[in-house]
């Protein structure tokens, strides 16, 4: 074993336990979702809302209901079922997950592998790459264009020479703006013809309006698209996440699922804010609401510029390279939002997550006495 020497018949690491851990493992930092301790928490892309009373109440006869000694149904049929029904696909092009996390690792352990890439367009969620290094596939940046446009000429180049796993996020986090179909039907016409998965990320569909592009899973059997209750549905504590594709597909990321990945009071709670789904899109319309209102005030601000979002978000880019003082002034006041001061693409950006009115309010306020307002 190398940087290893042996002793009296135990085996000692020259360079401790490091010595043992993957090359790629060791060249990347561990997901830090960057979540604030204060008192006003915009930092995170959560529903700003608990779940109501009596879907409480309901879990709560739950917990003395269900015989919690016994494993949860692997198949969450009730669940995929309910879920299906949402999505408009059939229960069989349905898989869930213990968050879209774990669906993204498992479409990786499936697809990737050595010799293998992933397509991956930052700025966007981290966790693509994190899960390309973890399942050993070679990660592939294609940025961004210009207004955080997506490549996908730049994408479809890259796909030559290989195979692998292509990841869209549309609605883009932590950008906020969605992208043209006929961008993203050609990525998904080249990946069909050149052997590539395509993982289109929907995390935040319910507050786009953008039809779900799983009307598509007929016509491109290499799409795979990933959604989530935790931003729309308040349960992120919870962790429950969801994928849609052609049966086929799903029966063979199925092979990689862990048996019992979501436990039986995930699964009741996810079932019964689905049976209560359109009190939650009520809450979703609201809360587009707050966030055009955010964008709006944020624009009549000196110095500050948001961006166009789809999503329960809103990114600004800050002029004069204030970013960190405003941010530090900020959760000086017990207002914490997200910051990317580790990133190029985004070092003059911040992120505020739509939260309660009041919420949004003290946050509108406090900013703007830090940052001034236009005229």
């Amino acid at each position: 074993m190398s940087g290893a020497t042996e002793a009296n018949g135990v085996i000692e690491l020259n360079g401790g336990l490091t010595d043992l851990v993957k090359p790629a493992i060791r060249a990347i930092s561990a997901y830090d979702g960057g979540h604030g301790a204060a008192a006003i928490r915009l930092d995170a892309n959560e529903s700003p809302f608990d779940l109501p009373p009596e879907v409480k109440e309901e879990l709560a006869a739950a917990v003395t209901t269900i015989p919690c000694n016994r494993y949860p149904d692997p198949g969450a049929r009730e669940l995929r079922s309910l879920l299906a029904e949402h999505a408009g696909v059939a229960p069989e092009q349905v898989m869930i997950g213990n968050g879209s996390d774990e669906l993204i690792q498992i479409i990786l352990s499936v697809f990737g592998g050595p010799g293998k890439r992933a397509l991956i367009h930052p700025p966007t969620f981290p966790i693509y790459a994190l899960a390309a290094a973890w399942s050993s596939t070679e990660p592939q940046a294609v940025p961004l264009g210009r207004g955080f446009s997506l490549p996908a000429a730049e994408i479809i180049a890259a796909m030559a020479g290989g195979r692998g796993v292509v990841f869209v996020c549309n609605p883009n986090n932590p950008t906020g703006n969605g992208y043209p179909e006929a961008d993203i039907e050609e990525i998904l016409a080249a990946g069909l013809s050149r052997g590539w998965v395509v993982l289109l990320d929907e995390a935040y569909a319910e507050f786009s309006g953008r039809p779900s592009a799983v009307r598509w899973l007929d016509r491109y059997p290499n799409l795979a698209v990933l959604r989530t209750l935790s931003k729309a549905f308040s349960v992120a504590g919870l962790r429950i996440g969801y994928l849609a594709a052609g049966a086929p597909l799903v029966r063979e990321l199925w092979k990689a699922k862990l048996p019992y990945n979501v436990n039986v009071l995930t699964q009741a709670a996810a079932a019964a804010v689905l049976r209560r789904k359109e009190f939650f899109l009520d809450r979703v319309r609201w809360l587009v609401g707050q966030r055009e209102r955010l964008a709006d005030a944020l624009a009549g601000m000196d110095g500050i510029s948001p961006h166009p979002s789809e999503t329960n978000f809103v990114l600004f880019t800050v002029e004069g390279g204030r970013a960190r003082s405003l941010y530090e002034g900020l959760v000086e006041a017990g207002i914490s939002i997200r910051g990317f001061f580790g990133d190029p693409a985004l070092r003059d950006c911040l992120r505020v997550t739509a939260g309660r009115a009041e919420e949004n309010d003290l946050f509108l306020a406090k900013l703007a006495d830090l940052a001034g307002r236009k005229g």
